[in-house]
């Protein structure tokens, strides 16, 4: 009995953002930009003074900061009273000595927090005074200080005879995932649509402090004028700094996917929302394991990352091949559960009651995400607009009329007359245009009509910008003979050279060719692509399945192409056809140090040639001995250098990252014998309807 109060049991962990052991299995070390993050705030913490400190944050930077800190580690600094930012409020009521603002440099935000802080100046002029501190992620710029000095807050930050109170909490970057790494920009696109082109600025600082961690790219692929002209500063900063290494390697581009996913990552975001890897669910929608899970109210919230292992299994499955693998694993539990007829002995008890605590967890987890897939398929694959929604769809993408002879611009005025969410409609608008090339004539003016009437005259603006970016437009014959071609995309010709659609014969042959050329059943179909070891042999046209066939992202057809031996050169003439700038092969190494480089390792053979002479010619025998025991070091060095060796590409999108794209380049990634690894990095992870949000003013909806 003394041996057993003297363990310590093994606590299994559940699903979170904080852990350590989904970001150790990055093929990079995401730890480090974690605990830089955690230092930052540690070392501006500890500079306010004061026995009581009140924390009062932005809500929008509440769900970014839990993927560096614990709420539950403010207290350890010294937080007593935390609160979220009301822009609205004129003023507060707080009994602590120091006050900290932490927000996002945005003018509602300045404004509202210089209103607090001079009623709260006024009402001190007796009693005990209060010190003001503001910190602005990821800096302070020249239109907050000078909103600070207009309200006059500006002041109070900066109190004579001390120094400034107002300090840059310089986190750039978030570990989403073990390959998935964030800046958490919500706001870049719809900044980068109006003309606000600042956070260019802060995706090239981003880039080079992370070549300061793991080294320069070596080689820089490019695609789209926002990704070419973050290169052309990223170089400039470079020539500044030269105290960085030559390690990585970086692709970029620009390109939206605008159709829909059936992967379940993005069927989860689509029904449920989300929202810093966090949804939250109803209790009566997860069954019997998750009544006993502590909850405020009916809600509880679901982390979904790679800590959870059965979510990092079944998250970039195609939904229609989801079940076979769900019951699969449960399959597996249940055998589990079984093997303790199988135990006879102690040893073996012990045994299973070890492998009991994970059986049980991954039970719980199972048991979720069944009632969550069941949830999904009453909300999508079961309603018939959703069928049809994915029906016309995917008859756009391929060039054809749907079954029933509809023409999609007659769809789009059923949706507009149903009244259906703004975004889901402008989404399907922005379809025809790009692969058409353009609305009917006689329907565009039409249409547009029927939105501003239907929707209200606020929209106007947004329909004139989706056409000033061309989103949008009218089908006009002459003026696409006697334009630019850059100025209209030919999706017929780029859907075919780069294989963005397959009809779903064509994926039939593909499994077929793994059945030694007989014909699959539906049976056999679900069971090849559902198993999870095997799910990478297969194109990546699966994770847009559609009941006719498959899509595969564009930005993942460029990323396979840029690990493939030509890179971007073997597809210029695609690249051409896409419309911006294109960088195809492009170094952050600069010339001067390539040439010290090479002068180094030259110097150093010769000396390594001239020692090993001189130690031939004096010590014959010892040199035989050692030489063997050389040979062998380097035999073994060379076979933990096979199995450990791989090419690790950053993969950056500009404006937001999809789930369906994260879905696809993970395959790229499970194919056998690749040598690639990838980390997936973006402004941020965006929903279908945040590309159609950057063209809506937020007032506006």
């Amino acid at each position: 009995m003394a041996s057993m109060v003297g363990t310590k049991k093994k606590k299994i962990q559940a699903p979170n953002l904080t852990g350590n052991a989904h970001l150790e299995q990055s093929p990079v070390n995401l730890l480090s930009l974690r605990e830089h993050g955690r230092n930052e705030i540690n070392n501006i913490l500890s500079r306010v003074e004061g026995q009581s400190k009140h924390l009062i944050w932005d809500a929008q930077l509440i769900g970014s900061l839990n993927y560096i800190i614990q709420t539950k580690m403010l207290n350890t600094l010294g937080i007593q009273v935390r609160s979220t930012l009301d822009l609205k409020a004129d003023r507060i009521t707080s009994e602590c000595d120091a006050i900290i603002y932490l927000a996002y440099p945005t003018q509602p935000a300045m404004k509202a927090i210089s209103r607090q802080i001079v009623s709260l100046s006024r009402a001190q002029n007796y009693g005990r005074r209060k010190t003001f501190y503001l910190l602005l992620m990821p800096r302070q710029t020249f239109l907050s200080t000078r909103a600070l000095k207009m309200y006059g807050a500006y002041g109070e930050l900066n109190p004579i005879n001390a120094k400034s109170h107002i300090y840059d909490l310089n986190i750039e970057w978030y570990p989403i995932d073990a390959d998935v790494i964030s800046l958490e920009n919500k706001h870049c696109l719809r900044q980068l649509m109006t003309g606000n082109i600042s956070s260019l600025m802060d995706i090239a600082r981003a880039l080079t402090s992370l070549q300061a961690v793991y080294g320069r790219f070596p080689v820089v692929r490019a695609k789209g004028d926002f990704s070419c002209a973050i290169v052309d500063i990223m170089k400039r900063l470079m020539q500044e700094d030269d105290d960085l290494f030559d390690n990585a390697k970086t692709d970029s581009n620009v390109i939206r996917n605008v159709s829909s996913s059936i992967a379940h990552s993005s069927l989860l975001d689509e029904v449920f929302g989300i929202e810093n890897s966090i949804i939250r669910v109803n209790k009566s929608l997860l069954g019997k394991s998750a009544q006993k899970m502590k909850a405020r109210g009916d809600q509880i919230n679901l982390v979904l990352n790679s800590s959870d292992l059965i979510y990092k299994q079944v998250r970039d499955t195609a939904f229609k091949y989801l079940g076979r693998l769900l019951s699969t694993m449960a399959e597996h539990i249940r055998l589990g559960y079984e093997a303790r007829h199988d135990a006879k002995t102690s040893k073996e008890l012990n045994q299973y009651i070890k492998r009991f605590k994970n059986l049980h967890a991954d039970h719980s987890l199972v048991e979720q995400h069944v009632h969550l897939a069941d949830y999904i398929s009453q909300q999508t694959s079961k309603k018939m607009k959703f069928k049809r929604k994915l029906e016309h769809e995917f008859a756009l993408l391929c060039n054809e009329q749907v079954p029933n002879g509809i023409l999609p611009e007659d769809y789009l005025e059923e949706l507009i007359g149903k009244r259906e969410k703004i975004e889901k409609v402008l989404m399907f608008m922005i379809l025809i245009s790009l692969t058409q090339g353009g609305i009917a004539s006689k329907k565009y003016d039409g249409l547009k009509r029927d939105i501003i009437q239907t929707y209200g005259h606020q929209f106007l603006l947004t329909l004139d910008l989706l056409e000033r970016y061309t989103l949008i437009s009218r089908y006009e014959t002459l003026k696409r003979l006697y334009s630019s071609q850059s100025e209209y995309i030919n999706w017929s010709s780029i859907k075919n050279k780069l294989q963005l659609v397959r009809k779903k014969e064509e994926l039939d042959f593909i499994l077929c060719q793994k059945q030694e050329n007989k014909r699959p059943t539906q049976q056999q179909i679900a069971e090849m692509v559902s198993n999870p070891s095997i799910l990478g042999q297969f194109d990546i046209n699966l994770i847009g399945s559609y009941a006719n066939g498959g899509y595969a992202p564009l930005s993942a057809r460029l990323v396979e192409a840029a690990t493939r031996p030509h890179g971007w050169r073997a597809i210029q003439a695609e690249l051409r056809e896409l419309k911006g700038r294109c960088y195809i092969h492009e170094s952050m190494i600069l010339h001067s140090e390539e040439e010290k480089h090479r002068k180094r390792s030259n110097e150093d053979k010769k000396e390594k040639d001239s020692i090993n002479s001189l130690l031939m010619n004096s010590h014959k025998d010892r040199d035989r001995k050692h030489q063997r025991q050389e040979t062998k070091k380097q035999k073994a060095q060379q076979k933990s250098d096979a199995m450990s060796t791989h090419k690790t590409v950053l993969v950056f999108f500009v404006g937001g990252v999809t789930y369906a794209e994260i879905s696809a380049i993970r395959m790229l990634e499970a194919r056998p014998n690749t040598p690639w690894k990838f980390i997936v990095a973006s402004t941020n992870v965006a929903r279908g309807d945040d590309v159609i949000n950057a063209f809506i003013h937020p007032d506006l909806k």
